[in-house]
């Protein structure tokens, strides 16, 4: 016997009125996610899509934005997800930049990421969730800006393009001949958030590598690499020499065409993950004595 809340009567075991597992689901495409049904808020990724590169020796595109939020409304049964996706290459236009990356969002335009920077061409890389590198020089040798909390800014172009920024750090420059010139801004691995299980081993973001200019053949690799993350590697060193296409569903920035008309790479489609917390909702249904054991007990003189 004892004393339950204020009610006499038996202790009863703890039960859970709402036991729900952890869920984690991920979005390649846009789509509608269906809560589990104790879930108010939920804790997102939203990856944009990747920056187009550019043609000429161009930069290389800027990584689609990467953003995580802990608490995001869920109102009604469903929530809408958006993917954006990757920015074209230039493969001819005139001025020579990529195009901008589409944006992610969930629900009503909630936790948007915005789209990765076109690479660059005259004047300059594009600005973006991460920004695209810059043209190989001169007046157009201005790198795209990123965003702050979402990437980081494209290299600047000096006797080649600049690097697409990344997740985690800018592009960098096309110095020559620099072992690390134009290559991509690294991505970042999202793992300790999301946990482990995720596509392209939970690291996205990466930016596109630079074109490279004629007779640029070295140093090894004889592209300029993308940034871990999906980002693509830039062109050879020989004309007309395309650069690679950002990976797909990592929001990579694609790699920057060589000389003499080589065309960019297109940024890798964006993605979404949505994740909903284990949830245990205690409930106690304190004991009430029944009114005939209550009257026993206390003839018998064992009620406490």
């Amino acid at each position: 016997m004892a004393g339950n809340g204020g009610i006499i009567g038996p202790v009863n075991t703890v039960q859970c009125a709402v036991c729900q597992a952890e869920q984690i689901t991920t979005f390649t495409a846009n789509g509608t996610l269906t809560k589990q049904p104790a879930t108010t808020v939920v804790q997102t990724l939203t990856l944009a899509g990747g920056g187009g590169g550019g043609r000429d020796m161009a930069g290389g595109g800027g990584a689609g934005g990467l953003l995580t939020t802990c608490c995001v409304p869920v109102p009604g049964a469903t929530l809408a997800v958006v993917v954006g996706g990757g920015g074209a290459g230039n493969t001819g236009a005139s001025p020579h930049h990529g195009t901008t990356g589409s944006n992610s969002y969930v629900g009503s335009c909630l936790a948007v990421s915005s789209g990765g920077g076109g690479g660059g061409g005259c004047p300059g890389g594009y600005p973006g969730g991460s920004g695209g590198g810059s043209f190989y020089g001169g007046p157009c040798g201005t790198q795209g800006s990123g965003i702050c909390g979402q990437g980081n800014p494209g290299g600047f172009g000096a006797g080649m393009g600049g690097g697409g920024g990344g997740a985690s750090a800018a592009g960098l420059p096309g110095w020559q001949p620099s072992p690390t010139q134009g290559r991509g801004g690294a991505g970042s691995d999202v793992t300790p958030v999301f946990g482990p299980g995720l596509p392209n081993s939970g690291v996205y973001a990466g930016g596109g590598g630079a074109g490279r200019g004629p007779g640029s053949t070295g140093p090894t690799p004889s592209r300029n690499p993308g940034g871990t993350g999906g980002g693509g590697s830039g062109s050879q060193g020989c004309a007309s020499s395309n650069g690679n296409n950002g990976c797909t569903n990592t929001g990579g920035g694609a790699g920057g065409g060589g000389s003499s008309g080589g065309q960019g790479g297109t940024g890798g489609p964006g993605l979404v993950i949505v994740k909903e917390a284990a949830l245990a909702i205690p409930r106690t249904a304190p004991g009430v004595w029944q009114m005939n054991t209550v009257y026993n007990y206390v003839k018998n003189g064992t009620w406490v």
